[in-house]
């Protein structure tokens, strides 16, 4: 018989007089991250390139009726590279993310605030006890990768398998746990600090 050793805690939580820390590295994705960074690159490259060639068309067009350098012409090159840029630094975020990105969870007994930190920077939300209806781990079809409902991960974000019920909307967090370990981390909250347990808006 071939004894399989528990996998180790992805999550790391600090207890201190008052608070509780949970900090959750961000779901990796190794193939999604080795092709989103030659992606990337390959963009900055391109990116160089083009604006390089968009530069030396304006500077002939001015002395040439071969290129186009009109307004329409202007409005398209600029479209493009903004187009370009926009989807370059979405998905250098997403990138980002993956490869630092953690969430940090402090609970306390007024409030949950939970901040999407990649180093070091990132939003922060907090929701006060009073007002949330519950804690609870969300079933895995509410936030794996190819789920058909719910919260869906786009490239590297979203989802996650604890949900948090508040003001009649969940917020899911802690991609990089699987459920297994989302149940002992949402059992170790409950056992210190009085947040709601209640059944989900859906009904889970």
């Amino acid at each position: 018989m071939v004894k399989v050793a528990p996998a180790p805690p992805r999550a790391t939580i600090t207890e201190t007089p008052g608070e509780m820390r949970i900090v959750v590295p961000a779901w990796r994705n190794r193939l999604g991250i080795l092709v989103a960074g030659v992606w990337l690159a390959w963009l900055l490259t391109e990116s160089l390139f083009v604006a390089a060639l968009f530069a030396g068309l304006w500077a002939r067009g001015r002395g040439s009726p071969d290129v186009d350098v009109s307004a329409g012409g202007v409005v398209f090159y600029v479209a493009f590279l903004l187009i370009w840029t926009a989807l370059g630094l979405l998905t250098l975020a997403g990138w980002l993310w993956a490869v630092a990105g953690k969430d940090v969870v402090t609970v306390t007994d007024r409030a949950v605030t939970l901040k999407r930190d990649v180093l070091g920077r990132g939003p922060t939300r907090t929701y006060e006890i009073d007002r949330l209806r519950a804690l609870r781990v969300v079933p895995w079809w509410k936030y794996n990768a190819w789920a058909t409902r719910g919260h869906r991960r786009w490239l590297f974000w979203g989802g996650g398998p604890i949900g948090l019920d508040h003001d009649g909307r969940t917020t899911q967090f802690a991609s990089g746990v699987h459920e297994a370990e989302a149940y002992r981390i949402v059992d170790r909250v409950r056992a210190r600090f009085a947040i709601p347990t209640g059944p989900s808006p859906d009904g889970w």
